[in-house]
């Protein structure tokens, strides 16, 4: 099981953690002398700097404890911040390290810590801590409460992903900073909506992401996503922690203001969205649904949004493309199928399509948010689909159905799709 990578914007709330951390600091600071760790005393900025790193810390090992992970992972090279996080938040310095190495001196005890390393500068493995039972004597049983901390807000809420997939600095301009304003409204919100995430019999208290990693539902807030070095392909929004459950998990143990909810998202997006730019009418029915390949509409579906995310002819298979259909077929006889289903595609297959299409649902999506939040509907992102309330299902798929009318999109049955238990069960 992975670890929880560490959080630089988690901070105490309650008196008794916020105590704690004082006491600490105060005992490492002292260790550290003892031992000869330092010389002397730090300067009152770097003692503020070493006291955020203890909190930092300790508050990652308490959500560690509280979720069911054994180890937290964590980047000691500051240079390797920098590249993941030009934005780098404050608890990123000397400090951190300090804190780190004391924490885990064996004659302190308090942490243990696997170090990291990196190879070729293309690879490696982080830092990983655990707590050990020493420290929380430091620590009263009433903080080990992920209700005793909370979360700042993030320095930056867009990333931007260049060609090769590196973090690229925001470009400062008017569209960029009404993208920024956008999630930053949407995180206050999130904040503030009644999500509760009800805990399973064994195992970790709130199960397992698809990542391998224990579920924090502290993890409420999102960035927004960008590729190809442009702010105008891509743009999805991650980081919110029921993205990452699988998606039973969601329906049985996710609830919004007490309430069971229902995932509404819309069908066959982007071959829809793919003939509006296009300028075509798109064929009735299921546009998955090709002919010769009708119990392979899953592997349709992967071979469509290769075909139209592709930036050059496709001449491998993607990832899982081989197994979604019968054992011989060929690549090309696939692509000629669903060639022949979408002719009036077939000039965008290859041409990076799909960027842009992830784009016009991303700003889709991010309307429907809002306006469901001004009407008072508690809604989750969910990659390509909204959360909400089980009896709010309907109106949330009305919303969605006048945002696709509005960029001059034909609604037709099975266009936005509302899910719960009783459709995937039933």
């Amino acid at each position: 099981m992975k670890g929880p990578r560490f959080d630089p914007q988690r901070r105490a709330l309650s008196l008794p953690l916020k105590s704690a951390i004082s006491r600490l600091t105060a005992y490492l600071g002292e260790r550290e002398l003892a031992l000869g760790l330092r010389q002397r005393a730090r300067r009152e900025v770097d003692h503020r700097s070493f006291k955020l790193a203890v909190e930092v810390t300790l508050c990652n090992l308490v959500v560690a404890e509280v979720v069911g992970a054994e180890r937290v992972e964590v980047y000691r090279s500051l240079a390797t911040i920098r590249r993941a996080d030009p934005w780098r938040p404050e608890v990123y310095a000397k400090g951190l390290l300090d804190a780190l190495d004391v924490m885990a001196h064996p004659k302190v005890g308090l942490m243990g810590m696997a170090t990291g390393y990196r190879f070729d500068g293309t690879g490696g493995r982080p830092t990983e801590i655990s707590s050990r039972p020493a420290l929380w004597s430091h620590v009263p049983p009433e903080a080990l409460s992920l209700k005793a901390m909370d979360r700042l807000p993030e320095p930056e809420v867009l990333v931007l992903k260049g060609m090769d997939g590196e973090v690229q600095p925001i470009p400062s301009t008017r569209t960029a900073e009404s993208y920024r304003r956008r999630v930053v409204g949407l995180n206050a919100r999130l904040k503030a909506l009644p999500i509760d995430l009800l805990p399973v019999a064994s195992g970790p208290p709130y199960g397992l992401g698809n990542d391998g990693r224990p579920v924090d539902p502290t993890q409420v807030t999102v960035k927004r996503y960008f590729n190809r070095g442009r702010m105008d392909r891509g743009g999805r929004l991650f980081g919110a922690y029921w993205e990452e459950m699988p998606r039973m998990d969601r329906f049985h143990r996710l609830r919004l203001g007490g309430d069971p909810v229902v995932n509404v998202d819309y069908g066959q997006l982007y071959p829809r969205l793919a003939y509006l730019v296009a300028d075509r009418e798109p064929p009735e029915g299921d546009l998955y649904a090709v002919p010769g390949l009708e119990h392979c509409r899953e592997g349709v579906k992967l071979m469509t949004s290769a075909l139209l995310f592709s930036e050059h002819p496709l001449k491998a298979w993607p990832k899982g493309g081989p197994q979604a259909f019968p054992k011989g077929t060929k690549l090309g006889e696939v692509v000629g199928s669903i060639s022949s289903k979408h002719p009036g595609l077939v000039p965008y297959f290859g041409s990076g399509l799909g960027y842009r299409l992830m784009f016009t649902e991303s700003e889709i999506l991010l309307g429907v948010l809002e306006v469901l939040h001004r009407e008072g509907v508690p809604a989750l992102p969910m990659h390509d689909a909204v959360i909400v309330p089980e009896r709010h299902g309907p109106r949330a798929k009305e919303v969605m159905e006048v945002a696709f009318e509005r960029i001059g999109g034909r609604v037709s049955c099975g266009l936005v799709e509302v899910q719960g238990m009783a459709e995937v069960c039933g």
